[in-house]
């Protein structure tokens, strides 16, 4: 729909059949590249998973009494992306490690590398968000009430 304040003017026109000449261009290119459609696939996965990290920190609702002015909003966004980003600067630094140490075995750059091309450091299973711990008692329940009597 055109913009009533835009109408006639000729950047506007211009502007509006470029957008269309470039989405013309893109679905195009969708359509008939394989590689350019698996690429844009892995890229939304991409972004897909850094929203699953922000929900596996953050689960439930924010209040009622928080985010409703633009101050608080901005407090708690910002906290969801500074957790988000340290959890990612984490997994790269262990993601590094072990490539060094593929490394220091003589292991060829390349085939790491390889492997690490379509890994990102978003994995969340490996840290315990809640503070809760499980311990496998059971199993050790011989020797708990062993010790206890």
């Amino acid at each position: 729909m055109r913009n009533p304040a835009a109408r006639g003017e000729s950047v506007y026109l211009a502007g509006t059949s470029l957008g269309k000449l470039l989405r013309t261009i893109y679905l195009c290119d969708y359509y008939t590249l394989p590689e350019f459609r698996h690429e844009i696939y892995r890229t939304l996965e991409r972004g897909e998973s850094v929203h699953a990290l922000q929900r596996a920190i953050h689960i439930g609702t924010i209040p009622v009494r928080r985010g409703r002015d633009l101050a608080e909003f901005g407090v708690v966004s910002g906290a969801l992306a500074l957790m988000t980003n340290i959890v990612m600067a984490f997994n790269a630094g262990q993601l590094q490690k072990s490539v060094d140490a593929e490394v220091a075995h003589e292991t060829e750059l390349s085939d790491c590398i390889t492997a690490l091309e379509h890994v990102g450091p978003v994995a969340y299973g490996h840290i315990n968000f809640r503070g809760t711990y499980a311990f496998p008692i059971d199993r050790y329940a011989a020797r708990i009430l062993r010790a206890a009597a």
